[in-house]
């Protein structure tokens, strides 16, 4: 059975080395400079290949690329195209296809957010003589490993590289009040916020949706801190999950009041921007 790659690069002469070794192992190859020209690629090939049959070799720097107009980190800009990918995977109007990365960045972080963005795996610029068999190898590593994707991590990773237009219908003073309700009157009190309102239209009950609510955020903010991304949400962790006091908060963690009000300010300010987002 013949494999089919698209290789994802602004740079033609990474394509074309790619494309070399690649076809070396026996792929059949399509080089494309731009997400658009993969896009419209990979639709072609599907009429022609298995999905099974399919790999998409991508770059995470592409500077050139237009749809980098709407990407705030520009570092993983190919990354966007494994996220898109990943949505209409879901949804269920594309099939399961392969999705590798092969870029010159090596932070970690980098790494580790293209995985949650959807590439099954990532490996490190140059390409190399057994680039098929060093896939292969990241293929069969991943399979092997649980997935960190979810519609809330990809929510959040999402809002970290578009920029989304927060929702008017929700305001970080919401999320204010929210709290503050939650430590007077507990889940009942969480439930009869706006936020939780919001969140749970058609939820009866308020105590059933503040049980609804304290789940959702502490699923975002705990998929989060795993990955290592949006980190200052931690912060929220105690009191909307644990249901503790912001005085013990603030010195669990060896923090005066002020400071301590101050990143709690800027993880409710993040927390507002996945959850107007991520609307149940």
């Amino acid at each position: 059975m013949s494999k089919y790659c698209i290789i994802v690069d602004d740079l033609a002469v990474d394509r074309q080395l790619a494309a070399r070794y690649l076809q070396a192992a026996g792929y059949q190859t399509s080089l494309a400079r731009s997400s658009k020209q993969a896009t419209d690629q990979l639709q072609h090939a599907l009429t022609i290949y298995q999905p099974s049959q399919m790999l998409l070799l991508l770059d995470l720097n592409l500077p050139n690329d237009p749809a980098l107009q709407q990407v705030v980190a520009s570092s993983l800009a190919g990354a966007n195209l494994a996220l898109q990918l990943q949505i209409q995977i879901a949804n269920g109007s594309l099939p399961k296809l392969a999705i590798v990365a092969l870029t010159a960045l090596s932070a970690s972080e980098i790494h580790q957010t293209a995985i949650a963005f959807g590439c099954d795996a990532v490996l490190e610029k140059p390409a190399t003589p057994d680039l098929a068999q060093r896939i292969e190898q990241a293929l069969a590593a991943s399979s092997q490993q649980a997935p960190v994707g979810s519609q809330a991590l990809l929510n959040i990773l999402r809002l970290r590289l578009l920029a989304p237009t927060p929702s008017a219908s929700l305001s970080e003073d919401d999320l204010t009040k929210a709290l503050l309700q939650l430590h007077r009157q507990g889940l009942v009190g969480l439930g009869a916020s706006h936020l939780a309102n919001y969140l749970f239209p058609h939820t009866a009950g308020d105590y059933q949706r503040g049980l609804q609510t304290q789940t959702k955020i502490a699923s975002v903010i705990r998929e989060a801190m795993q990955l290592n991304v949006l980190e200052t949400l931690a912060i929220l962790e105690g009191e909307f999950v644990h249901l503790q006091a912001p005085q013990a908060q603030a010195e669990q963690l060896h923090l005066s009041k002020s400071e301590y009000y101050r990143r709690r300010k800027d993880a409710i300010s993040q927390l507002y921007l996945i959850l107007a987002e991520a609307r149940t």
